[in-house]
């Protein structure tokens, strides 16, 4: 009889889309084992391409819900859990699952676990690789994996045929974030984006309902408007069609990480050494290197970040003329 695995990634859209490598390898490394992903009902497109992979979902933070969810893992019994959100409400829930094979982020409640305790001294990817290694799991692709189905990619091709000139180089920018932290923009994106227009590129706005009125003002100054036109995996194919991308630190940065091109994501009110998108640290900027959560707002507003060193960040990849 296979062994039953259950693996937690619950949110949010970054952390979920860095959460793929690791996933991927602990579903390689016992091809007879059945797995069980537990995430929340945003982030169920994400794996919707996926093989030897079945999804639960987890949405009502209510007690009686999540009491719920306890007895029916309890009911499965599983025999081991990866617990890749490890916050408060899944160390609770692994607590009462009756699930003694358990490795986390935590010395409690977890079986296995790091020796080092936790205090975000790294970015989260690096320590979740940490994680899995306790039960023998090595990482090896370390790329964000976001599947695309045929229908997919011909939506895509569709889509770049109807709104770009063939053959022509394009870039993808998003100026946005979430409405809740306008803080996160970096304000020369149109400046930016005639400077790459000078270059030959044609541009790409992207973004979701919070980015609506800011792409539409960017666009109607030089670009396509593409808000809101792409699923999470079609933006992910779209990526590969690009160049390259410059975001700000955002759901997107990391959904185009997965697409095998530059992505220059734009730092200031957080920490690029832990929030970068995987595999392009080196091309993040940043306000201030050293990022601290004593600074003040005026110290690492990204009015700080200059036009000129996001293009010569980008020249130095020999991408623009």
């Amino acid at each position: 009889m296979p062994k039953k695995t259950l693996i937690f990634k619950f949110g949010a859209l970054g952390d979920v889309i860095m959460a793929t490598p690791l996933i991927k390898a602990i579903t390689d490394s016992q091809k007879s084992s059945n797995y069980t992903l537990v995430t929340t009902k945003p982030f169920i497109s994400v794996f919707e391409n996926w093989n030897n992979l079945n999804i639960k979902t987890i949405d009502n933070a209510s007690i009686i819900e999540n009491l719920k969810f306890v007895l029916d893992i309890r009911k499965t019994q599983y025999s081991q859990l990866f617990d890749l959100q490890s916050n408060d409400r899944s160390r609770i829930i692994c607590l009462l699952s009756g699930i003694k094979n358990s490795v986390g982020n935590h010395r409690f409640p977890y079986r296995h676990h790091p020796a080092e305790k936790w205090e975000g001294q790294t970015h989260i990817f690096d320590r979740m690789c940490k994680v899995v290694e306790q039960q023998g799991i090595k990482v090896k692709d370390k790329s964000p994996l976001l599947l695309a189905a045929e229908k997919q990619k011909v939506k895509v091709g569709k889509w770049i045929a109807q709104n770009l000139e063939t053959k022509k180089p394009f870039v993808i920018l998003h100026a946005g974030s979430s409405r809740s932290r306008p803080e996160k923009r970096w304000p020369y994106f149109e400046q930016l984006a005639y400077r790459l227009d000078c270059d030959g590129f044609g541009i790409v706005w992207i973004g979701g309902p919070d980015d609506t009125a800011l792409n539409d003002r960017l666009a109607s100054a030089v670009g396509i408007d593409a808000t809101g036109s792409f699923t999470i995996l079609e933006l992910a194919e779209l990526g590969r069609k690009a160049n390259f991308a410059v975001t700000n630190d955002s759901g997107p940065m990391h959904i185009l990480s997965a697409s095998g091109i530059p992505i220059f994501g734009l730092f200031g009110p957080s920490s690029k050494q832990k929030n970068h998108a995987l595999g392009q640290g080196h091309r993040a900027l940043a306000v201030v290197e050293n990022w601290s959560t004593s600074l003040r707002p005026s110290q690492a507003s990204l009015s700080n970040l200059s036009l000129d060193s996001v293009i010569n960040k980008i020249s130095e990849d020999g991408l623009l003329a």
